[in-house]
């Protein structure tokens, strides 16, 4: 299966900016503890129980119907993230490792540097769009706004190598010698498939978000990219 199944639904609030984005690269970047792991994907199979394991991260709202109608920000009251203003949950299947004698163990979490000591979890960045990008603006996700990154029906990659989309979900194979070089995604240490080799510095799971285009992102459906 393709670790293609980080869905966010998003109460953060993105402060509106007309002025022109600068040619910086400006970003917010926190850390996500756990808050739960649970058989439950309320988009993919909203009101049933999950045919695989996610941890979940975000705000105490998260249910196994996560009705869109329902303003997850404020019906939240606190939420695992460092900045407290996000009660957004978002999700991913769980890894393990397979012993050969059949058992399975959870494969182990190590913080991102400059994260403190969250458990588990994740981090997530928002980042400011930039040129040449299309669409410069920001504004404010709508109550029920959902993304999934993704089919999480896929079995192959569906894009080719020109295509945009094939660098969505990824892996970093760290060789121990500090985070590597080049751009997450598309650097000599990344790759689309999992990786194949021992790395000495762990792997880190790379998934992006598309700079939205509305409407298609502003919908009470989640949409696959």
């Amino acid at each position: 299966m393709l670790w293609s199944g980080l869905i966010a639904l998003s109460a953060l609030l993105v402060h509106v900016a007309a002025q022109p984005a600068p040619s910086q690269l400006l970003y917010l970047r926190f850390p996500c503890s756990q808050l739960v792991t649970e058989r439950l994907d309320p988009l993919v199979t909203p009101g049933q129980v999950s045919p695989h394991l996610h941890q979940i991260i975000g705000g105490d709202a998260f249910n196994i119907t996560m009705d869109p109608k329902v303003d997850i920000g404020e019906t939240a009251s606190c939420t695992t993230c460092r900045f407290k203003e996000d009660k957004s949950n978002y999700w991913t299947m769980v890894m393990y490792f397979k012993h050969r004698n059949g058992s399975f163990i959870r494969v182990p979490q190590v913080a991102n540097e400059g994260t403190g000591a969250p458990n588990g979890g994740m981090t997530v960045y928002y980042i400011r769009p930039r040129s040449p990008a299309r669409n410069l603006s920001m504004t404010v996700f709508p109550k029920g706004f959902r993304m999934r990154v993704g089919n999480p029906m896929s079995r192959t990659n569906p894009y080719t190598m020109s295509e945009a989309p094939v660098n969505q979900t990824t892996f970093r194979c760290w060789d121990g010698t500090g985070i590597g070089p080049g751009t997450p995604g598309v650097g000599a240490l990344d790759t689309r498939e999992f990786p194949s080799k021992p790395c000495a510095g762990g792997i880190r799971s790379q998934i992006y978000f598309p700079q939205c285009v509305l409407p298609y992102c502003f919908n009470h459906e989640p949409e696959d990219f």
